[in-house]
């Protein structure tokens, strides 16, 4: 039977991502809340925004994260197992972010990404 193990690490990774977000990027976030939050993001090479651009990116991927957890989670109880490319897919990813920014948390990924294609192996799922 399928436990969405997987999916359940994938979410807490982004639950972890967003509360180390909210600490990393205190001042920024307050700058922006501080200036009514609405068009406080702006993509221009001024690196007194950079720190806003930062943040605004770091904290939109905790609760992607944790979607795709809760989705990798709901489709695997249903289903009983994942396809094989999702697994592939969060590897490929972890190892192109782990290389490019070793200073990260995308390490923490690697092990969902082992379970989702042990566990696609062992089940016999399609690519």
């Amino acid at each position: 039977m399928a436990n969405g193990l997987a999916g359940i690490m994938m979410a807490a990774v982004g639950v972890f991502h967003e509360a180390a977000g909210l600490l990393i990027y205190r001042a920024p976030l307050a700058e922006m809340l501080g200036a009514g939050l609405v068009n406080t993001v702006l993509p221009n090479l001024d690196p007194a925004h950079h720190g806003r651009q930062a943040a605004f990116w770091f904290l939109v991927a905790g609760p992607v994260l944790v979607m795709l957890g809760a989705l990798a989670t709901w489709a695997e109880r249903r289903a009983g197992t994942l396809p094989r490319w999702l697994g592939w897919s969060l590897l490929v990813l972890t190892i192109i972010g782990t290389a490019t920014f070793p200073n990260s948390a995308f390490w923490a990924l690697f092990v969902p990404a082992f379970i989702l294609i042990r566990d696609s192996r062992r089940t016999g799922a399609a690519l």
